[in-house]
């Protein structure tokens, strides 16, 4: 057996020790459900349930009884089979009710899942369980481990910065109005401390936890070398529009930018709304789900009217009274109209006249006279002049809709939840691998519906790979619970060259 395969072995069996310990409390059950099933010969698992300890005289407990069982197996050259097995069984588990510390084995069974992803490739790694059931991973002299950081870590480590770059003020107000109404998820995104315990990664979110004033959860990664640096990726971040593409929600980036209109004009804030975060935008479509309902209809104006816009609009003006929603919508999609000098035959000239002119004061421009025209519309009046001057008037708002009587996503945690005790519930597993070109095919396989990926990043990616210049830098390779990649694009598989890598999976 190659030194590889050896070290492969003894990783998996240690995480079928684990399986076995604790997936499930009554050992009888442990061995219906775990033991038999991988095909533990009947003698064994007697000897599992019923074997005493030598010394003591009492019975073993399940991880006592299944390093015999193992080590028996092992005898019989049947260890690496029932081994593999065990763990397949483990991947595919549901039945936490089961156990004894379910955190535990929530770990442990996304353990197994990665292991089945990867193959248990695993390199001079040492795994270990924190209080909660997650696992803290150590290589080296680098440690990760998931922790709640509270305003007052925040400001210690706000001294500690490495880079002296200016962090975008809209970022980190996106990410305090999560935090602070309770948005915010233990993501796998890791907050990256150098040997020195520098901060190499993770400002915006540590900013914003000092805005915000309430603590929130992270993968703390410690002990990266601070010329790992320079590795570290400047990518843009995941865009609203890639996660509703990803979620395979049709015509998802018209809905991402319809979904910011509707924002900023519930929240007041038009016609230079404040950015709010992606996690703001989905909770309000989880919230309001009918406004996918306006996605077709709103069809019918584009390109006179952007699809993004227009769906805006459709949703707000239907609000405020569907028939005449439709009415007007009707009209707009009609290049012969009867009146010639009405509000919509008004309206279609100037966005005939505004088609090919971009960026955000066309949009805010396009948005208040769409509103002037619906509000003589649907108030049958005529509109001499249809305009709209920024410097001189408020942006208009809609006639017949009602305004919202509490702020558009005043959601905030309980008191329990304001506390950073409370906070600390999620499962994290966190591992050092070396990605090859072949687990590579694999994880790209397992990114079918992800973001498109960019092709200047990956060159200079896979330059410095062939170079040797790539560290371990602390930031993580996403993978969930069901073994998707969800972010950290691995090294392309036509690099014939490994790299190693953080792997977090929420």
């Amino acid at each position: 057996m190659s030194e590889a395969g050896h070290f492969i072995d003894a990783d998996a069996r240690r995480l079928a020790l684990e399986v076995i310990a604790t997936l499930v409390n009554i050992k009888r059950t442990a061995a219906e459900r775990v033991l038999t099933p991988a095909g533990v010969p009947a003698e064994l698992v007697k000897r599992f349930l019923n074997e005493r300890d030598p010394t003591t005289g009492e019975k073993r407990s399940k991880r006592e009884a299944g390093t015999v069982i193992l080590e028996a197996l092992g005898a019989l050259e049947r260890e690496g089979q029932v081994v593999r097995r065990i763990i397949e069984i483990a991947a595919d588990w549901q039945d936490f009710h089961l156990a004894q510390d379910e955190y535990r084995a929530r770990s442990v069974v996304q353990k197994a899942r990665e292991c089945t992803l990867w193959g248990c490739r695993l390199i001079g790694l040492s795994l270990t369980f924190d209080v909660r059931g997650g696992l803290v991973m150590t290589h080296d002299l680098i440690t990760s481990h998931t922790s709640v950081i509270t305003p007052e870590d925040a400001r210690q480590l706000a001294t500690q910065f490495f880079a002296t770059s200016k962090v975008s003020p809209t970022l980190v107000r996106a990410y305090a109005d999560d935090m602070r109404s309770g948005r915010w998820l233990l993501n796998g995104a890791s907050i990256v401390l150098s040997s020195d315990q520098k901060v190499l990664d993770g400002r915006a979110r540590i900013l914003a936890c000092i805005e915000a004033g309430r603590p929130f959860e992270a993968l703390v990664v410690e002990g990266i070398e601070p010329s790992a640096f320079e590795t570290m990726d400047a990518l843009r971040k995941r865009t609203l529009a890639d996660v509703l593409t990803i979620r395979q929600i049709q015509h998802g980036r018209a809905l991402a930018a319809a979904l910011r209109i509707i924002w900023g004009y519930r929240t007041r804030t038009l016609p230079t709304p404040r950015q709010p975060s992606s996690m703001t935008l989905l909770g309000l479509i989880e919230d309001h789900p009918e406004i996918r309902d306006s996605i077709l209809p709103s069809l019918r104006t584009a390109p006179l009217l952007p699809h993004g816009t227009g769906l805006a609009l459709h949703y707000l003006f239907g609000l405020a009274n569907p028939a005449k929603c439709d009415a007007f919508f009707t009209e707009l999609s009609n290049e012969t109209l009867s009146d010639a000098h009405g509000p919509i035959a008004q309206l279609r000239r100037l966005l005939t006249e505004l088609r090919g002119k971009g960026g955000n004061r066309k949009q805010a421009y396009v948005l208040a006279v769409c509103i002037k025209a619906w509000n003589a519309f649907s108030a049958g009046k005529p509109l001499k002049l249809l305009r709209y001057a920024p410097e001189r008037e408020p942006f208009p708002r809609i006639s017949g809709l009602r305004e919202p009587e509490t702020p558009l996503f005043d959601r905030h945690l309980d008191a329990e939840g304001d506390s950073a005790a409370a906070i600390g519930k999620a499962g994290l597993t966190a591992q050092v691998e070396e990605i090859t070109p072949e687990i590579a095919e694999r994880l790209l396989q397992a990114n079918s519906l992800n973001r498109r990926i960019s092709g200047p990043v990956v060159e200079r990616y896979a330059r410095d790979m062939k170079a040797g210049r790539w560290k371990l830098n602390g930031q993580t390779i996403k993978i969930s619970a069901r073994g998707r990649l969800l972010d950290g694009h691995p090294p392309p598989p036509d690099w014939r060259s490994p790299h190693r890598a953080s792997t977090g999976e929420p």
